[in-house]
């Protein structure tokens, strides 16, 4: 087999195996009496979520112990099933348990918002 074909033929896989990762997963918490939907864009690695009538849209931010998100001043972090949302170093939400696994949605284009 000669090189160009050998390489088309794994770059073809590689696009395969890339699409196989949802580009967006839906994470629910619950915080006390409070949901919360949260819309990770995985190939993006950003997350964004309605919280006190505000969309925001945090950026990956690094941290070797858990996902933590953040756009300067609004911070969400999840840690296993425990997520914390914190604005300006103080707690918004804390104690939020993840009320059902990630489920995967097709397409990033539109933000998903919370049912009222």
């Amino acid at each position: 087999m000669n090189k160009s074909l050998l390489c088309l033929v794994l770059a073809g896989l590689a696009a395969c195996s890339s699409q196989d990762k949802p580009q967006v997963e839906i994470w629910n918490y619950q915080c006390g009496d409070t949901p919360l939907m949260v819309r990770h864009d995985t190939r993006a690695d950003m997350v964004d979520f309605m919280a006190g009538g505000i969309m925001h849209k945090l950026d990956r931010v690094a941290d070797d112990e858990a996902l933590k998100y953040s756009d300067g001043r609004t911070l969400f972090w999840n840690k296993g099933a425990t997520a914390t949302l914190e604005q300006g170093g103080q707690p918004l939400l804390s104690a939020c348990q993840q009320s059902s696994g990630p489920s995967a949605v097709a397409s990033a284009a539109e933000p998903v918002m919370p049912a009222s």
